[in-house]
C-alpha cells in the first residue's frame, strides 16, 4: 500500500490509502493502459528480467558452442518464449482459469512471433549494416522486444474477462 499526504477542501492534511487504482495518488482510474497496474508493472519487469536472462543464457550457451547467431536467436527466443508465457500467466497477469490457455497460448505465441521477427531484423540491421558489436546489438533489442511483448499480452493476450466483453 502507498500513504501520501492529501489536502482536503479545507485545507486540513489527511492521510490517504493510495494504492494504485484507488482512486487517489497518482496513479490515475479510467481506461488508460496503466490504470490501477502499479503491482503488475512491477511484477512484468521481474519477469521481463528473469525471461530476459534466460534468453542471454541460452543465447551465451548456443554461442560457445558455435552455434550462428541468426539461429541461436530462434533457439533463445524459444526457450525465453516458454518461460515468459507461464510466468506472465500466472505471475503477472494473474490468468489462472484454463478456460482460455490454448486462445491464450495462441495469441502469446502469435505475439512473440512478430517481435522474434524484430528481434531478428534489428540483429541482423545492427550487425551487418551499421557494424555495432553483436552484445550491444542484443541488448538493444531486447529492450524494444520487452516493451512490445508487454504491450501486446496487456492489450491482446490477457484480458480480463470484463474488459472482453465491454
Amino acid at each position: 500500500m502507498f500513504f501520501q499526504r492529501q489536502r482536503s477542501e479545507a485545507g486540513e492534511e489527511e492521510t490517504a490509502n493510495a494504492s494504485p487504482g484507488s482512486g487517489t495518488g497518482s496513479v490515475p482510474e479510467g481506461k488508460g493502459i496503466l490504470r490501477g497496474s502499479f503491482r503488475e508493472l512491477a511484477a512484468y519487469v521481474i519477469v521481463g528480467v528473469m525471461t530476459t536472462g534466460v534468453y542471454f543464457g541460452t543465447y551465451a550457451v548456443f554461442k560457445y558452442l558455435g552455434v550462428n547467431y541468426m539461429i541461436n536467436s530462434c533457439l533463445s527466443w524459444i526457450a525465453a518464449v516458454l518461460f515468459a508465457f507461464f510466468a506472465n500467466k500466472y505471475f503477472v497477469f494473474r490468468s489462472m482459469g484454463t478456460q482460455h490457455l490454448l486462445r491464450e497460448l495462441f495469441l502469446f505465441s502469435g505475439a512473440r512471433i512478430v517481435t522474434l521477427l524484430m528481434d531478428l531484423l534489428i540483429t541482423w540491421s545492427c550487425i551487418e549494416l551499421l557494424g555495432i558489436g553483436e552484445w550491444s546489438t542484443k541488448l538493444f533489442s531486447q529492450i524494444v522486444v520487452m516493451v512490445l511483448n508487454y504491450l501486446f499480452s496487456k492489450l491482446f493476450v490477457f484480458r480480463k474477462e470484463q474488459e472482453e466483453q465491454q
